[in-house]
Order: structure tokens, then C-alpha cells, then sequence
């Protein structure tokens, strides 16, 4: 499976973890002793875990996933580095810790919810400003670039789409705040329901996966930028745990076509 988190533990304690490549080939350092192995698909909809000893060579760790994803290269691609970039980067990060303060002492320790109006897809203004965001051109600034917050935990292309369904079936009111019932296998990781970003994720998803809060957190992208407005095929996306990325377009989600369009549409943006 490539992309996959592997996540190596001793005795419930995180030890090292590593990503497979292309080809599903993976490696981890760790000192001679027994391991367990965690395995997560690149979608958090398959997990697995596998007794191992190191040193250990050609072990073969199988995950019961339907399909292989359609882009399987794993990597952080960056276009030229340019001050512009540079600049939406760093307000990427800073929105990130603006949902950290807010989910810390909110309720349920969740993230804002999205605005209550049809198509505009970004965090509640009076939920976040000022008391958690006091410059707004950290969300809002003057480059031309559209970007989508969805305040739900999404982790693949059909679950985008399922989100986007229940807007349109449900409206913009029902659906922003609340954990969403789409049937089985089109919520968080292959469950049943959409929840919302909350503080407590890994541990409700994998409640019995020693730090699966720090592989949810980091697969789970909140804000991202829609392709279509820089000179380079690709977005900046801020996941759960803070980390920016460049990802390209098309590419692993947020970053595929169907849901690409589909946001588009939804915004009122050129195709």
C-alpha cells in the first residue's frame, strides 16, 4: 500500500514511524528487541497491527483496503520558493494555532464551525475574531488565492463529496456544526458518520492505538487552498496537527479532481 503510516510501538510506547513510498516499501530504525507494528491506510479507512523484532528484513504487513489509491507517490512537492508563498505559508501556520487555541477551550474541544451561508466555505468570523484572531489578513489576505475550511474531519475524495451532498440535501445550517450520519463507509476513516475536528479524533477512532492521535492528526488536512488561482498546479494545505504542505494537482486529497470541481462549483468559481 503506498502511503501508508507505519507506526512502531514498545509496550503502548510511540517509539519511530515512517511512510511507505510508491511501491509500498517501507523502512524503520530501532534498536534490537520485540515491536509491535501499526499500519494506517493513506485514508485512515484500514488499520492493521503486526508483532515484529528487529533487526527484521522483508516482513510484509497486508492491509484489507478495496483499492490502491490513484496517486501513490508520497511526497512533499514544493514549486519555486517565492515571498508570496513563503508569506501564505506562514498564515496557513498561524490559522493552525488559531483553531488550536479555540478547540482547547471550546466545547467537545472542537474546531470552529464553517459560516452559516451557501458557498462560502471558511471558519465562523465571530467564533475566531478577536479573540483568537486579531490580524485578518492571516485569513483573508490580498493574493487573489480562494481557500476552503470545512470544520469536519475528511479523509478521502468520497467522503469530500459526501460532505458536499449533505450541504446541498440538508442545508448549510443543519450541517456546519454537528457530526453528520452518511452511511457505512463514506464518514471519518471509513466509518459511518462525518465528525466533526475535535481534539479527542484519534482517540475515538482508535481508541486502542497507542498515539493514533498523532497519525489522525497528521493525515487530516483543515484548510487548503483551491488549485486554479497560483501559476503552479497545486495548493498549500494545513493539517489537524499543524504542519503546511505543497501538495500538487491533481494528487492525494484535498488535491483530486472530482473533489477539486465539485469545490469549485460549490463556490461559484470558473471551472
Amino acid at each position: 500500500v503506498a502511503r501508508a503510516t507505519l507506526m512502531l510501538t514498545d509496550q503502548g510506547r510511540w517509539v519511530k514511524q515512517s511512510n511507505s513510498d510508491g511501491d509500498g516499501a517501507f523502512h524503520l530504525d530501532a534498536a534490537p528487541g520485540s515491536y509491535v507494528l501499526y499500519a494506517f491506510a493513506p485514508d485512515l479507512s484500514a488499520t492493521g497491527s503486526f508483532a515484529v523484532a528487529a533487526p527484521s528484513h522483508g516482513v510484509v504487513v497486508t492491509l484489507p483496503m478495496p483499492a490502491a489509491p490513484p496517486y501513490a507517490p508520497f511526497s512533499h512537492v514544493r514549486p519555486p520558493r517565492s515571498p508570496e508563498l513563503t508569506t501564505a505559508e506562514n498564515s496557513f501556520k498561524q490559522m493552525g494555532l488559531v483553531f488550536k487555541m479555540y478547540a482547547n477551550e471550546s466545547r467537545g474541544m472542537v474546531f470552529p464551525p464553517i459560516e452559516p451561508q451557501d458557498g462560502v466555505f471558511l471558519p465562523e468570523w465571530r467564533t475566531i475574531y478577536p479573540e483568537y484572531l486579531t490580524d485578518t489578513r492571516v485569513l483573508f489576505p490580498e493574493d487573489g488565492i480562494t481557500r476552503c475550511y470545512f470544520g469536519h474531519a475528511l479523509t478521502n475524495e468520497a467522503q469530500g463529496l459526501a460532505f458536499l451532498d449533505a450541504i446541498e440535501q440538508l442545508g448549510i445550517e443543519t450541517v456546519r456544526d454537528q457530526d453528520i450520519l452518511v452511511g457505512a463507509g463514506r464518514g471519518t476513516a471509513g466509518e459511518d458518520t462525518i465528525f466533526r475536528l475535535n481534539e479527542g479524533l484519534g482517540r475515538q477512532l482508535f481508541p486502542d492505538v497507542p498515539a493514533g492521535e498523532r497519525v489522525v492528526q497528521q493525515r487530516i488536512p483543515v484548510l487548503w487552498e483551491i488549485p486554479g488561482d497560483r501559476e503552479e498546479s497545486g495548493g498549500l494545505v494545513l493539517y489537524m496537527d499543524g504542519h503546511v504542505t505543497w501538495q500538487p494537482y491533481p494528487g492525494p486529497f484535498p488535491m483530486t479532481e472530482a473533489f477539486v470541481t465539485r469545490m469549485r462549483g460549490a463556490m461559484g468559481l470558473e471551472p
